[in-house]
């Protein structure tokens, strides 16, 4: 029989058929496996798989496996033979498996809903609910990573309805990945389940993108024909970045079925039942084990990152039973609960060499997306592994860690991550490269897909970015084909743009040159000296120039790869790249520190920092790992006088500080440490003198002064929380803490109370007089623990940080008795550190993944974020209100509250209006949100609180908004056609007017006042129609006419002299029409031609200039002095769409938002040759609006309802930053960020430094 030919392959369906017909190939060709393999160019280890049957070729490998087969003489026809077959004996194997009645870490599909137990509650419940949605609906599914929302929608919910649980009703399952776009699902079902909805924020899709999906998703619920149920599942670590979307906020927040952790009798089940279905037993001694060890005994049940694990083992214990009954020492040899994923993952590794290991790293790097700490896995195209990481992706495939398709290559569960230490610590070692990477792979294939136009190469900045990135340690080996060729084209045409540089500065000296040539020839004999001497001189400083403003954009390109991971650093890079080379995207960046929250910093010695402050927040203690604590004392108003002030260091010999606190009165130090306590004086804080010391046999964890008393409660490794008068010799008084251990102390402000927390969810309030227990939560068993304390300034309320990466607060009663509130955050890992402000409006927590998270006290509302390069170890406000943390790297920060982020707007802001010199901004917010937003203004720019005027009964504000020219009348649109008028003459007091609806059928989408204010101009949005009201009474406005444009009408600006306005549109143009006699509207010019439609006008304060913006990111400058015969005086633009344009004071300056996350400024002062500000992008999101406010100062809003405010002053904003950055960029933070630049900080030589 010929295997070559193909013949014979028919028969081929096992692994061993498919092994024998190899060799049969094999022995029919000649050739070794080991010549084979050279040939082919593939690993001796794969091809020796194949051969042996110990593996079959995945879709992942194909090309490698047809290579193979070439090498054994095999014909390209015959070879689809042999694939063929291939297929055919996976899916035989994949029968096979289906059969094993644990599925490992893989989710549990339809087909296998016969060995899925322990769900039966959520799946009975989660029909219910999708059966009474009849109308259509969006249904939210939320549950941790390794909960098993994937097995509950597939195995629970599509199994049951494909058995008719629901009638003839159909369903399908799709992730966003796979399915872009829901609607493209034909037929269309009736119920769409929409698993891993986390991936729409992941890499794969930008804002726009995912609005985009929603809205498509939400479409399909509301289609009046064909109304669809959505059952949309997420990641509970993505439950508060997705209430920021509407489409899904509402089925998020009103009663979400929660996949929440399982009990002790059903996590039984998950162990026997499936074994019993397949006629098999779990020894009953191996259920109690596994229980035992997944410490489910509580009423908290299996944490859900444990599932995943339990399957696992469970399915390792299963390969490996040699009976039907599987038994403890089958469990043992997997490695358990806690060793299983690694034993199984080791083991792959564990037959690799060097090389191929290296190879395996790179593929599991490449196969899993970084949102800051959050790690989620990343569905990769097989196009983009690569011939070589595809061989390794086969022996992955068959142990079960990754999962391959047709398309597709993707890690089976996050939890590989967790529970695989080497996977864990390779993402740490590599976590900047592996965002940098993602964004280049994004790049790359978005200049593939279009064609490979050189408009998608990367920015000269950019590449010299990734040159710098791709230097160290072997990081081009990480890039596929598709990427070198990227960066490489990107290199080259950067080359081709110098070399056409250099050929037009040698024209142009050419012909300078022939012009004076006869002159030069005169004078060169008497001046060839002088000359060459010159020219070396020149030549030398452009070479020095040229590698300083290189290394200025390298400079440059770090800070903003820190700006959300260390934005002190980040700000001071992008002023040292500024003063080298005051470039525009230097510019950009500096000015973006004005709008973004950057600390003062104080840099100590190395390693886990924390910091505590008296209750008036004059004196600050910072203790670190080194045993030293520096000592502060300020009674000024700076906020940043602590980093100013040389601190007094006081030296401890007890090794590292592992806790510390500071009495009400600023008067005494307590440290704690390993072996005690010791208390210090502080009367003389530049001396300060030890008077007392507890020595102790277990870690002080945690320390607390008593107020009004010479007491401290100490917290321990142990179950005890110390009393300790330390002004009298006797022994502290202990207070028991059963099962605790690592326990956590504070007292309430009164005095009266203290309380401990700790291990297992304990926690005990007692009498702090008498030592009675006034109430207890006892240990619960759980993995759960209290990491921190602090009680609210008026008593009444606890916060605690925990390892649940949440802060849980409870109410304190007068009687000690806790009740429990809502807890707030959702951190990515563990919130290490809590703090009420002085006042206690703000509380703040900092936590390991870096970041901390300030919420109104009162209301749980989040009031901020701050980012952070490292685990914050504490968290303290001081005197002025500002938020002091300390890290785990030595640094302590303090941040300015409440943030960047001005107060106000609770959704999209769609519009700004400020009159220059006019006493307000008005921000016009769309339908979700509580209202319209009026700031105070005056010449520094926005000076907040804000007013929110709400909407009338039953109204709706569409997010259109205008100011009459005076300021003191606000005109807001409404979903209905109608608008609402204001009297805001006076920002603080608003009143409303008058109102009127339906002036036109749709939504409003702009609005316009005439410079007299007696008329009001009122645009629709999907419609080409425009009315004119008459605003002679502001209570009863009336409709007097109704105009249309050519196209559909965006943003009209009204010129100062004359009722003539320029009306923008989706035709390419910007209409002129005279409405002089407001009921005969007359058109009088039109500006066309325009190179895409028209978003938004501006016109100069003398009416000189008309800037019109375009879709296509143009921006054109038009002579408008007469406006019916307009004429266009120059072009420049931004790198996307131009929603809006705003002119300065002075008509220097116009600034415009765009559809990414930028306002971009532009220098018109000469409107024939415009030229590029400043990008500005500190807000993060796409920018409706921009405005200027003041000589200096900018405002911009964003379609998440971010409103920020900048200053347009780099000197102002070097000036500000140098005198408020504390201690500058250390020699070794430079050279360990920017190796191969001189060390050059930024600001002058007087600013204070921290120790190298």
């Amino acid at each position: 029989m010929s295997w070559g030919a193909g013949r014979g392959l028919a028969s081929v369906e096992t692994r061993e058929d498919f092994a024998d017909a190899l060799r049969g190939l094999r022995q029919a060709s000649g050739f070794t496996v080991r010549a084979i393999a050279d040939s082919a160019d593939v690993r001796l280890a794969t091809v020796g798989g194949w051969f042996s049957g110990k593996h079959v070729p995945t879709p992942a490998n194909q090309d490698a496996f047809r290579r193979v087969l070439g090498a054994c003489g095999v014909t390209a026809d015959d070879a689809d033979a042999w694939w063929a077959a291939v297929m055919r004996v996976r899916r035989a194997t994949q029968r096979r498996a289906a059969a094993t009645p644990y599925r490992g870490l893989e989710a549990f599909s339809v087909g296998d809903s016969r060995w899925f137990h322990g769900r039966e509650e959520e799946t009975d419940a989660l029909l219910d609910r999708v059966r009474l949605l009849t109308g259509g609906g969006i249904l939210a599914v939320v549950g941790a990573s390794g909960a098993g929302k994937s097995s509950l929608l597939s195995a629970g919910l599509l199994a049951r309805i494909e058995r008719g649980d629901l009638g003839a009703r159909t369903a399908v399952r799709i992730t966003p990945s796979r399915l872009r776009n829901p609607t493209d699902l034909d037929p269309r079902p009736d119920i769409v389940v929409v698993d891993q909805a986390e991936e729409l924020w992941g890499e794969a899709f930008d804002a726009g993108e995912r609005r985009r999906y929603l809205d498509r998703l939400e479409g399909l619920t509301t289609d009046g024909r064909h109304p669809v149920v959505a059952v949309v599942a997420l990641r509970a670590d993505f439950y508060a970045v997705a209430l920021t979307e509407p489409t899904v906020a509402a089925a998020l927040a009103s009663d979400p079925l929660v996949v929440g952790p399982l009990d002790e009798q059903r996590v039984r089940r998950v162990i026997t039942a499936p074994a019993e279905t397949a006629g098999a037993r779990v020894d009953p001694a191996l259920v109690e084990v596994l229980l035992a060890e997944l410490g489910v005994r509580s009423q908290h049940g299996l944490s859900p990152s444990t599932l995943p694990l339990l399957s696992h083992v469970l399915l390792a214990t299963w390969e490996r039973a040699r009976t039907s009954t599987l038994s403890v020492a089958d469990y043992r040899q997997t490695g358990g609960i806690a060793g299983a994923v690694e034993h199984t993952a080791e083991a792959v590794l564990g037959t690799y060499d060097v090389d191929d290991r290296a190879v395996a790293e790179r593929l599991l790097l490449r196969l899993v997306d970084l949102d800051g700490p959050t790690v989620t896995r990343r569905l990769v195209p097989l196009s983009e592994v690569g011939a070589v990481a595809s061989e390794v992706v086969d022996d992955l495939t068959d142990a079960r860690l990754v999962t391959v398709d047709e398309q597709f290559v993707t890690i089976t569960h996050e939890s590989l991550v967790t529970t695989w230490p080497r996977f864990a610590e390779l993402i740490d070692a590599h976590r900047d490269w592996v965002v940098h990477h993602r964004t280049l792979t994004q790049y790359a294939h978005g200049w593939n897909e279009t064609g490979r136009d050189r408009g998608e190469l990367l920015s000269e900045t950019r590449s010299a970015l990734y040159e710098s990135l791709l230097s160290t340690g072997g990081r081009r080996e990480h890039l596929n084909a598709l990427e070198t060729e990227y960066l490489t084209e990107s290199a080259a045409e950067h080359h081709r743009a110098a070399d056409a540089r250099r050929r037009r500065a040698r024209v142009r000296a050419a012909l300078t040159s022939a012009l004076a040539v006869m002159t030069v020839l005169a004078v060169a004999a008497a001046t060839f000296a002088v000359s060459a001497r010159s020219r070396a001189v020149s030549e030398r400083n452009d070479a020095v120039e040229a590698r300083a403003i290189a290394d200025a954009r390298v400079v440059l390109a770090q800070s903003r790869r820190l700006r959300d991971q260390d934005p002190a650093l980040s700000a001071q890079l992008a002023v040292a790249a500024y003063e080298t080379d005051p470039s525009f995207d230097a510019r950009s960046a500096v000015l973006d520190t004005t709008a973004s929250a950057f600390p003062t910093r104080v840099v100590g010695s190395a390693g886990p920092t924390q910091s505590v402050l008296d209750e008036a927040g004059r004196v600050l203690a910072v203790g670190y790992s080194s045993g030293s604590v520096d000592l502060y004392s300020d009674d000024s108003d700076d906020a940043s006088a602590f980093a100013q002030a040389p601190p007094a260091r006081l030296s401890t010999d007890a090794g590292p500080v592992q806790s510390l606190a500071v009495d009400a009165a600023g008067t005494r130090l307590a440290i704690g440490s390993a072996t005690g306590v010791a208390v210090y004086d502080l009367a003389a804080l530049d001396r300060p003198r030890r008077v007392a010391t507890l020595p102790l046999d277990t870690t002080a964890q945690s320390i607390a002064f008593r107020p009004g008393g010479a007491e401290l409660a100490v917290g321990t490794a142990a179950s005890t929380v110390l009393r300790w008068a330390y002004e009298t010799p006797a022994s502290p008084t202990r207070l028991d803490l059963p099962g605790a251990g690592n326990t956590v102390v504070a007292y309430t402000p009164d005095g009266g109370r203290v309380l401990g927390a700790g291990n297992g969810r304990t926690l005990a309030v007692w009498d702090a007089v008498s030592g009675a227990p006034l109430f207890a939560v006892p240990f619960d068993g759980s993995t759960y623990r209290y990491l921190d304390l602090d009680v609210s300034p008026d008593g009444t309320t606890l916060a605690t940080g925990s390892t649940g990466r949440e802060v849980a607060r409870w109410t304190v009663g007068g009687d000690g008795l806790l009740t429990g509130l809502a807890p707030l955050g959702q951190f990515a890992s563990y919130a290490t550190s809590v703090a009420f402000d002085r006042t206690g409006q703000f509380l703040a927590a900092g936590s390991a993944d870096a970041s901390t998270l300030v919420w109104d006290a009162r209301t749980g509302d989040e009031v901020t974020e701050f980012p952070g390069p490292a685990t914050v170890g504490s968290v303290a406000f001081d005197r002025t209100g500002s938020l002091i943390t300390s890290d785990g790297a030595g640094t302590t920060r303090q941040w300015r509250l409440p943030g960047p982020d001005l107060p106000g707007p609770t959704a999209s802001v769609f519009t700004l209006v400020h009159r220059q010199g006019g006493p307000s901004v008005l921000a016009g917010v769309g339908v979700r949100g509580d209202g319209a937003v009026l700031w105070p203004a005056g010449t520094g720019g926005v000076e907040p609180p804000p007013t929110t005027l709400r909407p009338g009964p039953g109204v709706s504000y569409s997010g259109a908004s205008a100011l009459s020219w005076d300021s003191s009348t606000a005109a807001i649109g409404t979903t209905t056609g109608g608008v609402e008028l204001w009297d805001v003459s006076d920002p603080a007091r608003p009143a409303r007017l008058g109102a009127i609806d339906a002036v036109v059928p749709l939504l409003v989408g702009g609005l316009a006042f005439t410079a007299d204010g007696r008329n009001l101009l009122l645009s629709q949005q999907d419609a080409p129609d425009l009315a004119v009201l008459d605003l002679a009474d502001l209570a009863a406005p009336r409709a007097v006419s109704t105009f249309a444009v050519t196209g559909l009408p965006s943003l009209s600006v009204f010129r100062t002299d004359r009722a003539i306005v320029h009306v923008a549109t989706s035709a390419a143009a910007v209409e002129t029409w005279d409405l002089t006699d407001p009921a005969r509207p007359v058109r009088v010019g039109a500006l066309t031609g325009l190179p895409a439609g028209a978003n938004a006008v501006a016109l100069s304060a003398d009416d000189a200039v008309l800037a019109v913006g375009t879709a296509d990111g143009t921006v054109t400058l038009v002579d408008a002095t007469d406006p019916a015969e307009t004429r266009v005086l120059g072009r420049t633009g931004a790198d996307t769409e131009v929603y809006s344009l705003a002119f300065d004071a002075d008509g220097e300056r116009l600034v415009g938002g765009t559809s990414i996350d930028s306002a971009w400024i532009w220098d018109v002062r000469d409107p024939t040759t415009p030229r590029p500000y400043a990008a500005l992008s500190a807000i993060g999101e796409r920018v409706n609006d921009a405005v200027f406010v003041g000589a200096t100062s900018l405002v911009a809003g964003g379609a998440g309802g971010t409103v920020r405010q900048w200053t347009v002053d780099p000197e102002f904003a070097v000036e500000n930053l140098c005198s408020r950055a504390g201690a500058l960029v250390t020699e070794r933070e430079w050279a360990d960020l920017l190796p191969g630049v001189n060390y050059d900080p930024p600001c002058d030589e007087a600013a204070p430094r921290a120790p190298r």
